[in-house]
């Protein structure tokens, strides 16, 4: 069986945990990715999957079986390094070979495990070929090759894709994607690209700074943050995010005033909270004249626009206020540095996190059913 099951694991490397209270159960035959920015213990969690490291506390359990202290041969798992370890000096059919010809199988075993790998991989015509003269695809499926020869019960990749261009990192993800449909190989994934994540996973854990900070299905982790550095970390650019008053009294209903929320936002906060963090998404925020029910209401003076041909990235600060902004706006409009723009988001678009804690406050489908009955003056502002 190929289920994978971290209990309170944690990794101290003398007096600095770099791993905290690490729970995570990952079931046969899923595709699981761990994302988080360099240095929150992603990679740290892996080897210790895969006994490359020491677990300083709590249990790795694979299949029925306690590994824990089990050397790596014992594991029944394939790596993939970012830097794909190849020997330089063997071709692609020895590298693939090498682990079969430890084991010491027949020539005639290694050959045919060889060859429906390297016919999997579309490597056939490269075997007798030394990583040097192979393009970093190439070397990427060579590397893959090698860790799925050994049919192993789990798969880990450690950033694989890292090291390739943007053409071809895209490629060999599809390509990855392809390899676990068909193979369905419990797997576990490590990045910092939300992409490769978003588009591979079927869950996401989020870590930072050693520790889980959610875990769910790409969906999930985009309409759903837990809390502002979720938020913030996932999408491109991630969610606005501004500090307020917990009661609205930095904020103006004028209809002169940058900054303007729906009263529902302010409704129902813990009395503890004496400031919040309202957050939208670049990609949600549209001119005001175009959103029916408006959650938020912002002014914006545009100082930046990147274009993309398909859309653009609007920047900006809010007027007034200073808080920086972005919006993504189709194409088709204009925005000129110095200029003041009216945005708004729709209100099942608007979030509301604790400024103490991070955590998301209200639940953002619920609210947008709660609240689509908005006053007629409201919708006038």
């Amino acid at each position: 069986m190929g289920e994978v099951r971290l209990e309170d694991v944690s990794k101290a490397y003398g007096g600095q945990t770099v791993v905290e209270n690490l729970h995570l159960t990952v079931a046969e035959g899923e595709f699981v990715v761990l994302l988080g920015p360099s240095g929150c213990g992603k990679s740290t969690t892996l080897r210790m999957i895969a006994g490359l490291e020491t677990v300083s506390s709590g249990r790795v359990v694979i299949g029925e079986t306690d590994v824990t202290l089990a050397s790596p041969s014992l594991r029944n798992v394939g790596m993939v390094f970012q830097n794909y370890a190849l020997f330089p000096h063997m071709s692609a059919f020895d590298n693939l070979a090498f682990g079969l010809k430890a084991k010491r199988l027949p020539k005639a075993q290694i050959a045919r495990r060889v060859t429906e790998v390297a016919q999997m991989l579309e490597l056939e015509d490269v075997l007798r070929v030394r990583p040097k003269n192979l393009s970093g695809g190439q070397r990427q499926r060579v590397a893959l090759g090698r860790a799925l020869i050994r049919k192993p019960s789990v798969f880990l990749m450690d950033e694989p894709l890292s090291n390739l261009d943007a053409n071809l990192r895209d490629h060999v993800r599809m390509e990855l994607a392809s390899l676990h449909r068909n193979l369905k190989i419990t797997t576990l994934y490590v990045t910092h690209d939300q992409g490769e994540a978003m588009t591979l996973a079927d869950r996401v854990v989020v870590m930072s700074a050693g520790r889980i900070r959610q875990i769910g299905t790409p969906e999930e982790i985009y309409n759903e943050p837990a809390d502002t550095f979720v938020a913030h970390f996932i999408g491109s650019p991630g969610m606005n995010l501004w500090s307020f008053d917990a009661h609205g009294e930095s904020l103006s209903t004028a209809e002169s005033s940058s900054v303007v929320m729906h009263p529902s936002l302010l409704q129902d906060l813990p009395t503890s909270e004496a400031e919040i963090v309202i957050g939208v998404r670049p990609e949600h925020l549209e001119l005001a004249d175009f959103v029916e029910t408006p959650g938020i209401r912002l002014a914006m003076e545009v100082e930046l626009v990147e274009r993309f041909g398909s859309h653009q990235l609007v920047h900006g600060k809010l007027a007034g206020v200073g808080h920086s902004i972005v919006a993504r706006m189709p194409a088709e409009l204009k925005f000129e540095p110095g200029s003041v723009r009216i945005v708004a988001a729709d209100i099942g678009r608007v979030y509301v996190f604790s400024a103490g804690s991070g955590e998301r406050l209200h639940v953002q489908a619920r609210a947008n059913e709660m609240y689509r009955a908005v006053d007629e003056a409201w919708g006038k502002r």
